[in-house]
Order: structure tokens, then sequence, then C-alpha cells
């Protein structure tokens, strides 16, 4: 079995994006030893039972904490490594742990175009320093933007520019209910979604470029892994995913890790066997108590606020474009 090991190194971040999942968790705090030796031993447990081991380290931001990325990508048993990190400000001992891996190295870089400045002022100028050493390298990496509010009116500008990097683009939509407390400002961006199709369809037939759009649209899945029909389909997500925080505590997804909910026990203290059985505890609850989850009634009424009733538009306009999409992409498979 493929399995992704999610490996927090750090709550430090040199970003303060508005739609940061992590944003009410402390800004300090880092991976310690005795959590690393239980990782190890967790991984090659796995890798000794015939799992296959991708390790992402993410953050906060993992290049703030260099000298433990390093360690980390120098002496983890792993099959294949990812590092998800906004690169913006990449010191020496980092590049040089990536060059390390690079042969099993995919680099997912943070990066919002256009509206990179909101995030952190005059920050798009060494974010692209990094993506050129990045292709200077032929290090393998895409841009994943995240879409909000202020898109609105250039969401098709915004992936015209970040599409000239020559990287995938991975365009999600952020579901934080605050953000799209106005819900025209949702419904006019998933209409400007609407001619990205074509445009994500063009690039990869003509220019091997993969525009992957908001998972409504590429995979009729909420970001949560959940199906929109009202039925939860996230329990290959929890089977594959073992999600370790700064702490050392161990979560059956991602969303779990940031509201530090249903923990499964600290990875010092698991081993591979009791931590499967736990993760299959967990979704047998899960399936019989839907509020196991917090976030149930997102996915089943509908992004981003829990009253379908407003975003029912929207939500068919989304379901409309990615049967466009699955089309136009199963119409060129034919011709070719």
């Amino acid at each position: 079995m493929n399995r992704n090991v999610l490996l927090h190194v750090t709550n430090k971040c040199n970003m303060h994006c508005m739609y940061c999942y992590n944003k009410d968790k402390s800004r300090h705090g880092e991976l310690q030893t005795s959590s690393i030796e239980g990782t190890n031993n967790l991984i090659r447990e796995l890798q000794q039972q015939g799992d296959r081991i991708r390790l992402t380290l993410i953050g906060g931001e993992p290049s703030v904490v260099p000298n433990l990325c390093r360690e980390l990508i120098e002496s983890m048993p792993y099959d294949r490594l990812q590092v998800m990190t906004n690169a913006y400000a990449w010191s020496t001992v980092f590049k040089e742990a990536l060059l390390y891996a690079k042969d099993r190295l995919q680099l997912t870089i943070s990066f919002d175009g256009l509206f990179q400045d909101l995030r952190k002022p005059d920050s798009t100028e060494y974010i692209l320093k990094s993506i050129k050493w990045v292709r200077e390298h032929n290090i393998r990496a895409n841009i994943t933007c995240t879409c909000c509010p202020s898109h609105k009116g250039k969401v098709f500008d915004n992936l015209i520019y970040l599409t000239s990097f020559g990287l995938d683009v991975n365009y999600k939509r952020n579901c934080d209910h605050v953000l799209w407390e106005m819900q025209e400002d949702y419904q006019e961006v998933i209409k400007e979604l609407g001619k990205a199709v074509h445009l994500a369809i063009y690039h990869g037939l003509l220019e091997d470029i993969c525009i992957s759009l908001p998972s409504r649209i590429e995979q009729g899945l909420s970001c949560t892994c959940a199906q929109r029909s009202g039925g939860f389909s996230c329990d290959e997500y929890v089977a594959n995913d073992i999600v370790i925080d700064v702490d050392g505590l161990v979560y059956p997804c991602e969303m779990y890790a940031a509201y530090g909910l249903h923990s499964l026990g600290h990875v010092c203290t698991l081993n591979a066997k009791t931590l499967l059985e736990k993760q299959d505890l967990f979704r047998c609850q899960k399936d019989k108590k839907a509020n196991v989850c917090p976030f149930y009634n997102e996915i089943i009424t509908g992004d981003p606020t829990d009253c379908a009733v407003v975003n029912t538009t929207a939500d068919a306009r989304l379901w409309e474009y990615r049967e466009h999409f699955d089309y136009l992409r199963n119409r060129i498979n034919e011709l070719t």
C-alpha cells in the first residue's frame, strides 16, 4: 500500500495568510528528537509490512527550520518525499537538503500569483527567485494557489500568470466560512472558474501543464474528501494518511490535526499494528456518528457555509463545469 506520512516540522511561519487553517495555533514549537525517533520507527515498521512511504514535510513553514529539515531529509526512511513550502526565504542549508533528495522529491510551492503580496507585502520577488532556482535545478515542483474572495474578477488572469512559470498549477478553493461571508463573491468566483475549464484543457493538451481546478470540478469531491451527495468517502484518505503534529500526536487526517481533535496517541507509544487498528476503529465510529467529523455540515450542505439553499446556484455551476471538463477531456482522449 502507498501510505503518506505528513510530518509537521514546526508551527512557525514567515507568512500571515488570512486563510491559514493553522492560524489559531501557537506560532512556536518544532518537532522534538523523541518524536523524530518515534516516526522513524513507525515508518520502518510500515515498510517492513510492504508499505511504500511518501514523507510529507509541512508546517508552519518548513524552511524556517532548515537544519531540522536537512536532518529529516537526510536521515529518515522514505520512498518518496514531498515538501510543502511558501518558497519565501530559502537558506543555503534548506536548498542543499532539497538537492540531496532531488530524485525522490516533489516540491509543492504555495504561491498566490497576482495576489501573493496580500499574504506578505513584497514577498513575490523572493518567491520568483526560488521558482527560478527550482527550474534551473530541474526539481519536480508544482504551484498551489488558494482562491479567496479577493480573487474575484481576476481568477482567469491569475491562472494565466501562474502557468507562465512552466509548472503544474493546483488552484484550490478556500472554504473558510468567514472569508466567504459574502455569498455573491463566492458565486462570482465560481462563474469565473467556468472559463478556466478551457484553459486547463488547452495547457494539458498543448503545453504539458496540468491545471487542477477546485476539487468539485476536477473530482467531484470536497477538500475533505467527502461526497457532495451526502455520504462520507474519506475512508481511503484516513486509511492511507498518518498525520503527526509538532507535539508528536498522531491524527486520522490533516484537518483533525489542525484543530487538535481525535488524536490516536503519541508516535512514541504507537507501533504500526496498534495505529492501524485505531484508524479502523475511528472510521467505524465516524460512520455511526456523523458529528465525529467537525466538518460534516460543511461537507453535506455545501461550501462555504452550512446553508445549502444559499449556495445551490453556485454548487450547480460547479457540477456543470465539472461535467464540461470531463466531456472535453474524454473527447480529446478519443481523438488522440
